[in-house]
């Protein structure tokens, strides 16, 4: 999931840039929680 899709085509498709910035946060959860579990 590289090359054009990251650049300006993003304005063009505002649904993938929101779902990628919804799987962004999900793994900043998922990497929070796995954090606390081993501290």
């Amino acid at each position: 999931m590289a090359g054009p899709q990251m650049g300006g085509s993003a304005e063009d498709h505002p649904s993938r840039k929101r779902h990628a910035a919804e799987k962004q946060k999900k793994e900043t959860i998922i990497y929070t929680k796995c954090y606390e579990f081993e501290s």
